[in-house]
């Protein structure tokens, strides 16, 4: 079964007209022979490297390359791009029994793709963190982007690939964060806590609270809403703290 990054490298030979080995794509791409054959291996999708070059290409989409979107295909490829999504879903439906899907989700590399010099998308996850009793996350599939400004990132030190947003829900962080506004979710590990609002898994379900190291060693888990109850984990709990990432912005810096 082809990976995402040998589709792609599929859509660069049809656009290319010519079948492209992995030498072909380490010169158009500017790199090593064998990062080709790792990205190829490890099932990576180089996204920096490909819009570099489809920037020079006047007629050619990042939709199309990096997604397989034919509407976005050039001029002379769309008819042909139909017809092989044709024989390919007649393919999959005698293998399945269903269609294929107009669109695969992209891979988590996705998260590092850019737009330009300036600005980066972050991936929208379909996830809620619940400012309230829990979230069971029942999926994890990436619907849309929002864009930011790379001298944000500068500015905050923070590392775009790292960044993923996620939606809030509930109301036990009111008023610093309310249901329905986006989070920016940092998911570097954590290796010294600060204090600071955190999303936390606890058994299956997403949580966005406040956390606050104490002389102790404990953490106290705080809802900014006075009509939750705070908690407290002791020092010998701690294992069971599970951080998935430090909310860096919720509309506005932290």
């Amino acid at each position: 079964m082809s990976t995402l990054i040998d589709e792609i490298i599929e859509r660069m030979s049809r656009y290319l007209n010519r079948e492209l080995s992995d030498a072909d794509v380490a010169r158009e791409l500017c790199v090593g022979r064998s990062n080709v054959s790792q990205w190829r291996k490890r099932e990576y999708v180089p996204y920096g490297e490909l819009i570099k070059w489809a920037s020079d290409k006047e007629d050619l989409s990042l939709d199309y390359l990096l997604e397989g979107e034919i509407s976005m295909a050039p001029d002379f490829l769309r008819d042909s791009e139909y017809e092989l999504a044709s024989l390919d879903n007649m393919v999959h439906h005698f293998i399945y029994g269903e269609d294929r899907k107009e669109k695969k989700p992209p891979s988590e590399s996705a998260i590092n793709m850019m737009l330009t010099k300036e600005y980066t998308l972050l991936p929208l996850l379909d996830v809620e963190a619940s400012a309230g009793s829990g979230s069971t996350v029942t999926k994890e599939n990436y619907t849309g982007t929002l864009v930011f400004s790379n001298d944000w990132f500068r500015e905050l030190g923070l590392v775009s690939s790292k960044l993923v947003v996620i939606k809030a829900r509930g109301d036990s962080m009111i008023p610093t964060i309310c249901a329905g506004e986006f989070l920016v979710v940092d998911t570097t590990h954590v290796e010294k806590l600060n204090d600071g609002i955190f999303v936390l898994r606890l058994d299956g379900d997403l949580f966005v609270k406040r956390l606050q190291k104490l002389f102790s060693g404990g953490v106290k888990i705080i809802s900014d809403n006075p009509a939750y109850e705070n908690q407290t984990i002791e020092p010998s709990d701690l294992q069971f703290l599970d951080i998935v990432g430090k909310v860096v912005w919720v509309g506005k810096n932290l």
